[in-house]
């Protein structure tokens, strides 16, 4: 009997599969701020000779500049903002970009010299709305980037991109730039750049025609209102996605444990065929066999009455194929 009363240790096997292409994402976000020294104005002075004036640290766009005239001539004003791309374009691997929102605060409208008034040009309120283009004017801002914007300019990329306001309540403005982002980080360009315009320059009267927007740097505590573009990230990261399945095994079991006279072993195995329960006690002698023959794959259980004997320490030893489960009895009576 020292065959059934040894304790065989079955090993488990599990077996795992790595589906190809398994990955998880996550969203991370990043704020560009427009760069101070990329940023400002250029003037345009309808003169008999057509003055150009490039004017960092300002941010508008309109007609008259506040009632200014130079020499009874109309005056035009172009807004530039521009983004460093470098900062994140070593950082991208993994990355995908889901959204682009380029936003900026508008401190001040003006209508016919009126504050407060959306800019009316030729007497037509609300027909002329600001617009973004996507531009290219380079690594500095001066004076011939006035033509950055127009039509069959070589650093117009995409006029009219979208309705920047039409409004002229105080507050924060935004349009989607997503494609565009996505187009200058294709291309590798260092710079995302825009120009802020209205669709006409300016009409022929003496009134001022201007929004006024809010510049980079100033003051620090104002910062979620500077021109800014934020960056929506997918965060797509591989991982070793295991789907584990464990190879069916015998179990044997009993309840109540210790038990007194009468307990209910509890067995199964993992398929059908020929198996052997037989109980041993502490000397290794055959007390009883409560089954023997062929059983289904599921769970079973039987009653095994003890009533008639000593209390003491017994054996329930399975036997299937070539395996072999004991499980200890205590009777105590």
């Amino acid at each position: 009997m020292s065959q059934y009363l040894k304790v065989a240790f079955i090993s488990i096997f599990l077996s795992a599969t790595i589906p190809a292409g398994r990955a998880y994402s996550q969203s991370s976000t990043d704020t560009l701020y427009s760069v101070v020294t990329l940023e400002g104005d250029v003037f345009h002075w309808y003169t008999m000779d057509s003055m150009y004036m490039a004017y960092p640290g300002s941010l508008g766009c309109g007609d008259g500049i506040d009632g200014f005239y130079f020499m009874g001539r109309p005056t035009a004003e172009r807004g530039y903002v521009s983004f460093d791309l470098s900062q994140i374009q070593t950082d991208t691997t993994g990355k995908e970009l889901m959204s682009a929102v380029f936003s900026i605060y508008q401190l001040r409208a003006v209508g016919d010299d009126k504050i407060g008034v959306f800019p009316i040009f030729n007497n037509q309120p609300g027909r002329f709305p600001c617009v973004l283009d996507h531009v290219d004017y380079g690594d500095s801002l001066d004076w011939w980037d006035w033509f950055v914007g127009d039509e069959g300019n070589p650093g117009s990329i995409h006029r009219s991109i979208g309705i920047l306001s039409q409004s002229p309540d105080v507050g924060i403005r935004r349009l989607d730039v997503t494609a565009h982002v996505k187009e200058d980080l294709k291309s590798q360009k260092r710079l995302s750049q825009y120009l802020i315009r209205f669709k006409i320059d300016h009409d022929n009267d003496s009134l001022a025609d201007q929004l006024v927007f809010r510049p980079t740097g100033y003051y620090p505590s104002l910062k979620p209102t500077w021109p800014q573009i934020i960056l929506e990230w997918r965060v797509v990261q591989s991982c070793v996605t295991t789907s584990v399945a464990v190879v069916p095994r015998p179990s044997l079991t009993a309840w109540p444990n210790p038990f007194n006279s009468s307990t209910e072993i509890s067995f199964s195995v993992p398929q059908r065929g020929q198996i052997r329960i037989t109980i041993y006690d502490i000397l290794g002698r055959q007390v009883e066999r409560l089954w023997d023959g062929e059983c289904e794959a599921e769970d079973h259980k039987i009653k095994w009455n003890a009533g008639g004997l000593a209390s003491g320490l017994y054996f329930a030893v399975l036997l299937t194929g070539d395996k072999v489960l004991i499980c200890k009895l205590l009777l105590a009576k």
